[in-house]
């Protein structure tokens, strides 16, 4: 017996147990230790109270201590055991208490049973019934569950709607007869008779039967009821209310020629077809002109055959029965019978037709919906501004995949994000009243808002923006305006630079006429025979001066670009070469030249005086930055400028240049001021050592040259000014060189205009010194008027360019060619605007003197002229 009794807790899913009169375990079966993986000779020798629990504390185990010290048996005591993981498992266990013959204790004997897998079941079964409670109450259909006892077990809200039991304390636990009776005295079952009523339902109820009915409520709703048994009695009753499908019913049965007329008449495409077969049933007008086929084409066909190949397989697949709906929707694409391929959307629903299994389909073409959104989708990815779609709590639902070129971030990266983390913490307030203003109906356009880099800087936006109340988004599109503010920025600096150009030049104008006096009068006084020697000193401070102010007047000149340029073709390297070895006996020792000239230079056509005097120019400076000594690095190289570099610099343009760079180690320019120092008389130099016209000279010849200028500076490591000059291609024209006696004389006709009273004064007097016989005139009419009455043409006619009134002096020259063309033309000016002036150059066949001008330079200008073997005509 006791073998059979090892065999059986060798094989049982429970535990045997025993315990010694002192509560001392004497043995486990096996069992214990394959469901703790604790080994029970472990246990073997432990008190009760030794072996590891959690519910120590619980009021149970003190019970059970009780029962233990008092030697009584139990029987499902419920506890815990700690398993050789740690884990505390729920355990059932039963004892029986052993006395010997004489009745003296002896210990006890007991069963355990492992309770975590039940435990766990009923959890899952707790789950269970709360997704079953949600689903009960959440369905269209009005549910009662009846135990076998025909009481209310469970229900949903739809049925106490239907059933119309609000308020009338019929819930869990009451009785299906007293529900039946109740609807049956409200007249819900017509005139039959109340207790017959409840009879006959309840018996059915009782039956143990499914069955189905409907009936008509008090409203004229009609409720389907459908009563399915359990096998351990009672059942399931559900409530539909079928009332819009029997009126469809009975509309179709009513018509069946206005179901085929409405079929086949709607404009949108619909078609019938069997449900096992596939086969086309019927097809409506719409179907055959939108896909090709003819009525009888489309009923010797299946849905397969308006299907792409590469399509059927998903096609039955979807078409499986327990995969397919009663109602369903989705988009497919159809062939035509011309082989076209149309997106469409399906509609399919369930019906009988003709006593047949069928589904009708109302087919929506939506190809060109598609192609729209595939295009708004290209858009989308394709642009080159910034695409943002958010909620209305700023979170972006989308981005386009332009923000990586724009701000570095990827897509991904920002989505499901706040706009706040990415927008410049200054315009963050401001966008966000942007954004409350486009929910409250306000168009939304232009607006500027910084959004930030991913490393760091900040990237300005304009940007657009709409509510859609619609779906509750916001669509921005922002546009980055870096190189639109950086273009203002050129454009604005500029315009000022035009305005300041437009000054400088015209009281460079006057400025010249008042040195055109000092300076003759000054040549006047040197000449005169009774000059006291004291004066001669006075009168060349006078001289020096006066000389000092025309120079400054042609830088300012040079900056406005008003000046006149006499271009020829040039050899930089030489040029550079020869000023360079100026340079170093100018600067002294201190500063180290030296030069970096690229073989094979492109020549340039520029006004090489001028050339030399910006470099020069940019050589002081450079001394002046370096007072301890330094060195001065002169570069020529042939570069060509691509567009990108035309479009992010105003001034400069596409094509080959020949560059000069001036690059010295000196102490640099400020960041802050490196933008003004083309600006004329802004100098950083103490008061006194400098003019600021210098670089604004640089600045304005190099312009007028059509070349372009840069400075780049860092402070304590030096500056490097570029210049850019346009190659040239032309042959070059051999230098005029002529030679004059000194101060040479001539007795021919000449005729001064000029304005100015005491220029005009001063130049004739000039002009009759040396011999000729001259007339003058105060503007263009009175010379014409002159030229008009004298006996015999004027040899040459000696004229200022800008004069007040309709004529200036290149429109009277114009006239007196036209009208004598015998007469030569000189002009003179210290301010020429654009009359004899184009493109930085004098025009072809113009001779020029630029105020103020010497005796010497006005005597050698007459007489080369008057000496030309023919007339020059004015062009």
């Amino acid at each position: 017996m006791a073998d059979k009794l090892s065999v059986l807790a060798s094989i049982a899913s429970d535990w045997w147990w025993e315990m010694d009169a002192n509560l001392r375990f004497t043995f486990f079966s096996d069992r214990f230790a394959e469901v703790f993986g604790v080994s029970t000779t472990a246990l073997v020798g432990k008190l009760r109270t030794d072996v590891p629990r959690t519910d120590y504390e619980d009021p149970s185990w003190r019970r059970h201590l009780d029962d233990l010290d008092n030697r009584r048996p139990f029987r499902d005591f419920e506890t815990s055991f700690v398993d050789a993981r740690g884990r505390s498992r729920p355990v059932k266990i039963s004892g029986m208490p052993l006395f010997g013959a004489d009745g003296t204790f002896e210990g006890y004997i007991g069963v355990g049973h492992d309770l975590t897998e039940l435990r766990e079941r009923e959890q899952e079964a707790v789950l269970e019934a709360h997704k079953l409670e949600s689903i009960l109450q959440n369905i269209d259909q009005g549910v009662v569950l009846l135990d076998r006892n025909l009481r209310v077990a469970a229900y949903n809200r739809r049925l106490v709607e239907w059933l119309e039991l609000e308020g009338a304390g019929y819930g869990r636990g009451a009785s299906y007869v007293d529900i039946v009776r109740r609807l049956a005295e409200r007249g819900e079952f017509g005139t039959e008779e109340v207790e017959a009523a409840v009879a006959a339902r309840v018996a059915l109820v009782r039956a143990g039967q499914r069955f189905e009915g409907e009936r008509r409520r008090r409203d004229g709703r009609i409720l389907s009821v459908v009563f399915n048994p359990l096998p351990e009695g009672g059942g399931v009753m559900t409530y539909s209310d079928v009332t819009e499908a029997r009126r469809r019913e009975e509309r179709l049965a009513r018509s069946e020629e206005n179901f085929r007329y409405r079929f086949r008449n709607l404009p949108l495409p619909q078609w019938v077809y069997h449900r096992e077969t596939l086969r086309f049933l019927e097809v409506n007008d719409p179907a055959i002109a939108r896909y090709g086929y003819s009525h009888d084409e489309f009923l010797a066909m299946t849905i397969e055959d308006i299907r792409p190949p590469e399509e059927i397989p998903k096609l039955r697949e979807w078409l499986t029965p327990e995969r397919l709906p009663l109602f369903h929707t989705t988009e497919w694409r159809h062939l035509t019978r011309d082989g076209r391929t149309l997106e469409v959307e399906v509609y399919l629903r369930d019906i009988d037709f003709e006593g047949a299994p069928a589904r009708i389909a109302l087919i929506i073409d939506v190809t060109a919906r598609k192609e729209a959104e595939r295009l708004s989708q290209r858009l989308v990815e394709t642009s080159q501004d910034l695409i943002f779609i958010t909620d209305s709590y700023g979170r972006f639902l989308l981005v386009g995949p332009s923000v990586g070129r724009l701000l570095g971030w990827t897509p991904e990266e920002m989505v499901g994000r706040s706009g706040a983390d990415f927008s410049h913490p200054d315009d963050l307030e401001a966008t966000r009243e942007v954004m409350r203003r486009s929910r409250r109906g306000h168009h939304v356009a232009n607006f500027r808002a910084r959004y930030l880099h991913k490393d760091g800087r900040a990237i300005p936006f304009v940007w657009t923006g709409v509510w859609s109340h619609a779906d509750r988004r916001h669509y921005f599109v922002g546009r980055d305006v870096s190189e639109i503010d950086r273009t203002e920025a050129q454009l604005r600096q500029a315009q000022k630079m035009e305005a300041v150009g437009q000054l400088t030049g015209g009281v460079a104008h006057d400025f010249n006429n008042i040195l055109m006096v000092i300076l003759a009068n000054v040549e006047a006084l040197r000449e005169h025979p009774r000059l006291p020697d004291e004066l001669g000193a006075q009168i060349e401070g006078i001289d020096r001066a006066a000389q000092r102010a025309a120079d400054l007047t042609r830088q300012l000149l040079a900056f406005s670009r008003r000046q006149a340029l006499r271009p020829r073709r040039t050899d930089v390297n030489a040029l550079v070469a020869s000023t360079a070895g100026l340079m170093r006996r100018a600067l002294g020792e201190a500063i180290e030249i030296e030069t970096d000239l690229t073989a094979g230079i492109w020549s340039i056509e520029v006004d090489r005086g001028q050339l030399q005097s910006a470099l020069v120019n940019i050589c002081i400076n450079a001394r002046d930055a370096m007072p301890d000594g330094g060195r001065l690095l002169i570069e020529t190289r042939n570069v060509v400028l691509d567009r990108d570099y035309a479009l992010n610099h105003m001034d400069a343009a596409e094509g080959e240049h020949v560059m000069i760079a001036l690059t010295d180690t000196g102490t640099g320019i400020a960041p802050e001021i490196l933008d003004k120092v083309f600006e004329p008389f802004f100098t950083t130099k103490d008061v006194g050592q400098g003019t600021g016209l210098g670089l604004s000279m640089v600045y304005g010849f190099v312009r007028q040259s059509h070349g372009h200028v840069r400075i780049y500076s860092e402070p304590g490591h030096g500056t490097s000014i570029r210049i850019y000059l346009p190659r040239n291609s032309g042959r070059e024209a051999a230098d005029e060189v002529v030679q004059r006696p000194a101060l040479p004389r001539g007795s021919e006709r000449v005729l001064v205009v000029e304005d100015d009273p005491q220029v005009r004064e001063t130049v004739a007097s000039q002009v009759r010194s040396l011999g000729y016989d001259v007339s003058e005139a105060s503007d263009g009419a009175a010379a014409l008027a002159l030229l008009d009455a004298a006996d015999r043409p004027v040899d040459l006619m000696l004229t200022d360019v800008v004069m007040p009134g309709q004529m200036n002096g290149r429109s009277l020259a114009d006239e007196v060619a036209r009208r004598w063309p015998g007469t030569r033309l000189v002009f003179m000016s210290g301010y020429t605007e654009s009359a004899i002036v184009h493109h930085g150059r004098l025009d072809p066949g113009v001779v020029l003197l630029s105020k103020p001008f010497r005796r010497q330079e006005l005597a050698e200008t007459l007489r080369r002229v008057l000496d030309e073997p023919r007339p020059r005509v004015g062009a």
